[in-house]
């Protein structure tokens, strides 16, 4: 069902219902479906019915297919959070493929992906792969040549990285500490990011 999705790139960069599962086609009921289902049939069974159609989807051809299998990844997550968790490194490295495809609806699924790991596995998420990740999304963030949506989901995206080190626990000092570190690293680089985009809106009308 989610490969039965919109084709018009500008009909769908005015969608919204569909990627929350909230519309009235194939693909937006092919959303809503699999992450209920995924979340009643608990993590074994949804590895073994998801795993081995994913791993098709990804390798594909057909974009549509790409795309299908990064936004199925991204929503067994919360029913899959502990297998997410110790195969963390093939997790991340899934969605990172998928931001880095060439095709604007797969790069945008890959981001959706990637939301969904950051916020079910934060802060640890955050902690690991923070080098690697806000580089990454800041030059999705700031190239004018993408979708203006698949660039709002890398602030999307950006925002959740951010939104999981704030909720350390305030009784772990440590931790609240080195989550501290890590934002301060990339401040100048988000605040730069912001500016050139607000400039660049503004020259634009």
């Amino acid at each position: 069902m989610v490969t039965e999705c919109e084709e018009d790139m500008d009909a769908w960069t005015e969608s919204v219902d569909d990627e929350s599962g909230t519309g009235n086609g194939v693909y937006s009921a092919g959303v809503a479906s699999i992450e209920r289902l995924s979340c009643q049939m608990k993590q074994a069974v949804t590895l073994e019915a998801c795993g081995p159609v994913i791993s098709q989807c990804l390798a594909h051809q057909d974009w549509k297919i790409r795309q299908a299998g990064y936004v199925t990844s991204g929503l067994i997550t919360e029913a899959c959070q502990e297998h997410m968790k110790s195969s963390m490194d093939t997790a991340f490295q899934t969605a990172c493929a998928g931001i880095k495809d060439e095709h604007p609806r797969v790069k945008y699924a890959g981001l959706v992906c990637l939301t969904h790991l950051l916020i079910q596995l934060k802060p640890m998420a955050q902690k690991k792969y923070h080098a690697e990740l806000v580089p990454a999304l800041l030059e999705i963030v700031n190239n004018q040549d993408l979708l203006l949506k698949v660039r709002t989901q890398a602030v999307h995206c950006l925002f959740q990285f951010t939104n999981g080190l704030i909720e350390v626990d305030e009784r772990e000092i440590d931790e609240t500490t080195k989550s501290s570190e890590i934002m301060l690293a990339y401040s100048e680089d988000v605040f730069k990011s912001l500016v050139f985009n607000l400039t660049k809106a503004v020259d634009q009308g």
